[in-house]
């Protein structure tokens, strides 16, 4: 028997020619991608990873660089780009761990949920 892979958010994004057709070029769509995934966890909607509670987030850092290279569809954009930049003029701006609502709806779209009322104990 072998160990099915454990849902990676990234991999789908990269994968998806919607998102990457979204992204490209689109510094608003990538910023609140960036802020979406930050601070946030993520569920694939299937069966056995709903069961195993098989959650996925990243760092800061590391959704600066997926944000960056859905940007310019390089899969290795330059983390900076988002991770430290000042969009405070920016009107469009969010801020990190901020749900940016078409971004959930994408993320719906490619079978993936924000995991919502996290409960700690």
């Amino acid at each position: 028997m072998t160990d099915q892979p454990k849902p990676n958010l990234e991999q789908d994004l990269f994968d998806s020619q919607y998102i990457r057709d979204k992204a490209r070029n689109n510094d608003i769509y990538c910023q609140h991608l960036y802020a979406t995934l930050c601070n946030n966890e993520f569920i694939k909607a299937e069966v056995l990873s709903i069961l195993a509670a098989e959650q996925w987030s990243c760092s800061w850092r590391h959704s600066g660089g997926i944000a960056a290279g859905l940007y310019d569809g390089s899969f290795s954009g330059d983390y900076m780009r988002y991770y430290t930049a000042n969009f405070n003029d920016d009107t469009n701006y969010i801020s990190e761990g901020m749900i940016d609502e078409e971004i959930r709806e994408d993320l719906k779209k490619i079978g993936w949920y924000v995991v919502e009322n996290k409960v700690n104990i």
